[in-house]
């Protein structure tokens, strides 16, 4: 039996929105940098593979990076009295940059790809105790 097109009434249109499962997943390697024994007013860098950041996710980010202030430590643009300066750099690209609360280190990230970087700490100039000190960068990876 064939059907002609007057026979089946009218034509209708269906609309799909679909919103595509993403997935983002970031991975720092290695997860911790231990110094021991640095002396006030100097810089020490690590070399810029020493730390990778993997794309395992499914779609392409964007990433932030951040450093909390440490007990008697503050972050800041500069070193200073109780204050510390910290910078990444990428192997392949780019110069030295300061890290403050919220920094963009990333914008436009693939999936399945991965860069390398290095840190640099200026120590503060003077400081008021010699108790070790710890902080935390954070990295925070947002779909694009």
């Amino acid at each position: 039996m064939t059907v002609l097109p007057s026979a089946m009434g009218d034509n209708g249109i269906v609309y799909v929105t679909l919103e595509p499962e993403a997935t983002v997943n970031i991975i720092i390697t290695p997860d911790n940098w231990n110094l021991t024994n640095q002396p006030l007013n100097t810089n020490i860098s690590t070399p810029l593979t020493y730390f990778s950041i993997d794309n395992n996710g499914t779609v392409t980010v964007e990433v932030n990076v951040g450093c909390t202030n440490s007990t008697n430590w503050i972050l800041n643009t500069t070193p200073g009295h109780n204050q510390f300066n910290l910078q990444y750099r990428f192997q392949s690209i780019g110069n030295w940059t300061t890290i403050l609360s919220n920094t963009t280190f990333l914008t436009d990230f693939s999936y399945n790809d991965i860069e390398y970087f290095g840190f640099n700490l200026y120590m503060p100039t003077t400081s008021s105790t010699s108790a070790k000190q710890t902080w935390q960068i954070n990295f925070v990876a947002t779909a694009k």
